[in-house]
Order: structure tokens, then C-alpha cells, then sequence
């Protein structure tokens, strides 16, 4: 496998965007999807060690993040050391740990009401077979 460019550092932080709730966006353990268009990061723990269950989507166009706010009262449960699946429409997420003594075997969804594009189509390969014509 040939890479075609080396590693790049994006900056995913503006002045605007990089204060939460007066505290920085840094978690760790969390679990990420790419959804064609934007990244989703789900759960982690941040410096103080708290279990977070909160989902944010990264907009790589726009260089911006959003925290999701999904309606109705289910929630998971804080968590971090989980894994995640991207379906095509929705995240899921299972099991993790919930702290030092916590360990979760749960499975949660997170529908997106508006689908990301489609992944851009490839046009064949001049060596594809080619349909023959009646």
C-alpha cells in the first residue's frame, strides 16, 4: 500500500469552539464514527476522570463542533473503553466501563435524522468488465 500523503495534524479548535461549559473539550477512551461527512466522538472521561455520555459531531468542511441533543428521555449511561459501529444512518455504541468497578454490556443508537451524503462514487477501472450490449 502506497500512502498518498503523509500525516496531516488538522486544527479541530477555534477560540470560539474550544471552551465548553468553561472547561476545554478533552476526553479520552472515547470511540469515534466518520459518517461521510462529519466525525461523531461518543462518551470518554475528561481530566477529572468523570464518565461522560454526551455525543459531539466534527464538521470537517466547516471546521466546527456540535454537541448532539438527541430528544426523549433515554440516555446512556456515562461511560468510557466502549465500542462503536457507524451503520450507514446511525451510531452504535456498546458495553464500556462506567468506573473503576463498572463494567457495561449494553447497546445504544444514535439515529441521525438527516443521513450524511453518500461516500462519492468511483468510476470503474479500465480493467472492470464492461456490460455487452444487446
Amino acid at each position: 500500500m502506497t500512502l498518498q500523503e503523509p500525516w496531516q495534524r488538522l486544527a479541530i479548535f477555534s477560540e470560539a469552539d474550544s471552551l465548553v461549559s468553561g472547561k476545554a473539550l478533552l476526553l479520552r477512551q472515547t470511540t469515534a464514527v466518520w459518517t461521510n461527512s462529519s466525525l461523531i466522538i461518543f462518551g470518554g472521561n475528561n481530566l477529572d476522570v468523570q464518565q461522560q455520555s454526551a455525543a459531539w459531531s466534527y464538521d470537517l468542511g466547516l471546521r466546527e463542533w456540535t454537541l448532539l441533543e438527541p430528544s426523549g428521555a433515554a440516555q446512556p449511561t456515562g461511560r468510557s473503553a466502549h465500542g462503536a459501529a457507524w451503520t450507514g444512518r446511525r451510531m452504535l455504541a456498546f458495553g464500556g466501563t462506567c468506573g473503576a468497578t463498572c463494567i457495561l454490556s449494553d447497546l445504544w443508537s444514535l439515529q441521525l435524522l438527516t443521513p450524511p451524503p453518500p461516500p462519492p462514487l468511483q468510476p470503474p477501472s479500465p480493467s472492470s468488465p464492461q456490460p455487452s450490449l444487446p
